[in-house]
């Protein structure tokens, strides 16, 4: 290219920027300013892109209260959050704008991001912002009219104690990859970090945005949807969930990625034996939402108050737990409709003596006319327990109540047990719509609604009992009374 052809071509993309420029002055949008600060990443055919940064900027408006943002990989969604964070401190340079992420060094990175879009020519021509002179790290500085902190972040676990933000509070994929999102102990101290030393940094009505591929139901954002799911319903918070492949099998924004590179994608993993990475990384669908047996929209619920419960015959079902980790499940459920209603659930790891006297105490509450629990290994031994427990409570109260407990030895593998019933279980069973209000009943809900199919190692007591009760009280079943 010759010389007069460089000094046309610079001088057309001059124009363009001015012209872009001129425009994000007088509508002064975010879009408009991505448009103007990179036009060749930001144009108008993305409009994935185009979608993010009108909710967040509805974030920055005050209307969305916590946005979560599930996208593929590599389609431009922390590029447009480091300029978004950028943006909004060039609007309000005394605020402050947490951003956390899975590791300190990509922590550091998006600080550094930011700090070099701030420190750009261009953006002091807009914004007319200056660094502060105190020497911070990458992950953390300020603006010269910063009152604390502009900006400040860490890896997920690490420390942000002693600063606070009050523009917003961002998680930007908290999980580094697959083999963390299949650990239970990962996920769990994720949440317990996002729940205490995250949260704890947010003034008073700070948004928040969690941006993340959906590897797990029980990822911060999975728990967060679950939690916090009525406010879905009233709009105070948000949820964005955009698979590379549509369900008609077309990119979900050829500009940002063509049909024919998502499908060489996803040929490629699948070949190599990785269909669940092309399923969580980029078609957002967690390792569970393929084979939830129990999605929650597939159970039945009834409000209590509006179930009789004198004069209707109630059933009670037990399994003790098999294993340390497992849970010893106990339901009580009332005939209603052409079913039965779970009114009462014992889920719990407790020690054999104090989950004895919980279960004691539920049968002597709900006087079911049949209690099951099945024998495997310690069954007899909790049942007889049990039975001495009732004897002497109903003798202390003297109450007129002649209960009746039955043992049943289970032979069935769990897992068929479980699906071949899980048809009666979504029928016949209706659960307390009021389930977030009782702990247990609130841990067996979460548990159900998890369990899958073809999946090892997961938590399915809860499941489990539901199919034991069916079995038993749904069909004819042939149990061994014990003389009370």
């Amino acid at each position: 290219m010759d010389k007069d052809n460089i000094v046309t071509k610079a001088m057309l993309e001059k124009a363009k920027r001015d012209e872009l420029y001129q425009k994000f002055k007088k509508k002064g949008g975010f879009w408009e300013y991505l448009k103007w600060k990179d036009p060749g990443f930001f144009y108008d055919k993305k409009f994935i892109l185009k979608e993010l940064a009108a909710l967040l900027e509805d974030v920055m408006r005050g209307n969305i209260k916590k946005l979560i943002i599930s996208l593929p990989p590599r389609t431009g969604k922390s590029y447009v959050v480091s300029h978004f964070c950028a943006f909004w401190l060039g609007l309000d340079k005394t605020g402050s704008i947490m951003r956390n992420t899975c590791t300190d060094k990509l922590s550091e990175k998006f600080g550094l991001d930011i700090k070099n879009i701030i420190t750009s020519l261009d953006f002091k021509r807009i914004f007319n912002v200056e660094m502060g002179t105190a020497k911070y790290g990458a992950s953390e500085w300020a603006l010269k009219s910063a009152k604390e902190y502009s900006y400040f972040g860490a890896g997920v676990g690490g420390s942000v104690i002693g600063q606070g933000c009050n523009l917003v509070a961002i998680v930007d994929d908290h999980i580094k990859n697959g083999m963390q999102a299949m650990s239970d102990t990962v996920l769990d101290s994720h949440y317990l970090w996002y729940s205490s030393t995250h949260l704890s940094r947010l003034s008073e009505g700070c948004p928040e945005i969690l941006i993340g591929t959906r590897w797990s139901e029980d990822d911060i954002i999975g728990k967060v949807l679950r939690n916090e799911s009525h406010k879905l319903k009233s709009g105070e918070m948000v949820y964005v969930n955009y698979p590379l492949l549509t369900s008609d099998g077309k990119s979900f924004c050829e500009a940002v990625k063509s049909t024919k590179a998502a499908l060489e994608i996803k040929k490629q993993l699948i070949d190599a034996g990785f269909e669940d990475i092309w399923d969580q990384e980029y078609q957002q669908q967690t390792a569970e939402s393929k084979d939830k047996l129990f999605p929650l929209h597939s159970l039945k619920f009834a409000n209590p108050e509006n179930v009789r419960t004198i004069d209707k015959k109630h059933a009670g079902y037990g399994d003790p737990a098999d294993k340390g980790k497992d849970y010893f499940a106990s339901m009580i459920a009332v005939e209603y409709l052409d079913g039965w209603f779970v009114t009462d659930v014992v889920y719990t790891q407790d020690p054999i003596e104090v989950t004895s006297e919980k279960i004691s105490e539920q049968i002597y509450t709900h006087q079911p006319y049949q209690y099951v629990l099945e024998t495997n290994k310690e069954g007899r031994s909790f049942l007889l327990l049990i039975k001495a427990k009732l004897k002497t409570m109903l003798q202390d109260s003297g109450k007129n109540y002649e209960p009746v407990l039955s043992s049943k030895t289970n032979s069935t593998n769990k897992e068929t047990r479980i699906i071949v019933n899980s048809g009666k279980i979504k029928n016949k069973l209706y659960f307390r719509s009021d389930y977030k209000q009782h702990k247990d009943y609130f841990l067996f809900i979460n548990h159900l609604t998890k369990y899958c199919k073809n999946i090892k190692n997961q938590k399915d007591d809860g499941a489990d009992m539901c199919a034991g009760f069916v079995s038993q009280f749904c069909t004819g079943s042939d149990v061994r009374i014990l003389a009370f």
